[in-house]
C-alpha cells in the first residue's frame, strides 16, 4: 500500500556545533526523503512523500538523523486540499495522490493577485 506522507523538520544549530554539522544533517535527511518512491518539496522544510513506508517507519529513519532538539513531524495524509502552491507542486500532488483528493480549486500561482476572489 502506498502512503501519502507529509514530512516537516527544522534543523537547529546547537551551541558550538560547526555549520558543516548542520549541513551534513540536512543532506542526510534529504537523502532519505529523496530515496522514497515519489516526493515533492512544498517549501524548504516541508515535503510530500508517496511511499510504501508508513509514517512511523519514515519518522524512525529521519529521527536517527536529526539532532535531539530538531522538531520532526511525519503525517499520514489520506486526503488533501491545497492553496497557493507553485503550479508544478500542485500538479505533482494531483498526479501522485493515490487516495481521494478533496480538491485544488483554491490553488493560486505566484503571479496571481492576492486580493482577487478565488475561482471555484
Amino acid at each position: 500500500m502506498i502512503n501519502n506522507l507529509f514530512v516537516s523538520f527544522h534543523l537547529i544549530k546547537g551551541k558550538g556545533d560547526p555549520a558543516a554539522q548542520l549541513a551534513a544533517r540536512r543532506v542526510a535527511v534529504l537523502e532519505v526523503i529523496h530515496a522514497q518512491d515519489h516526493w515533492a518539496e512544498i517549501h524548504e522544510e516541508l515535503y510530500f512523500v508517496s511511499t510504501a513506508d508508513d509514517a512511523q517507519d519514515l519518522a524512525d529513519q529521519l529521527r536517527a538523523l536529526v539532532g535531539p532538539n530538531d522538531p520532526l513531524v511525519v503525517v499520514d495524509g489520506a486526503t488533501a486540499y491545497w492553496h497557493h502552491l507553485p503550479e508544478r507542486v500542485a500538479d505533482y500532488l494531483r498526479d501522485h495522490w493515490s487516495r481521494r483528493v478533496i480538491g485544488d480549486h483554491g490553488t493560486r500561482y505566484p503571479d496571481d493577485d492576492d486580493d482577487a476572489p478565488m475561482e471555484e
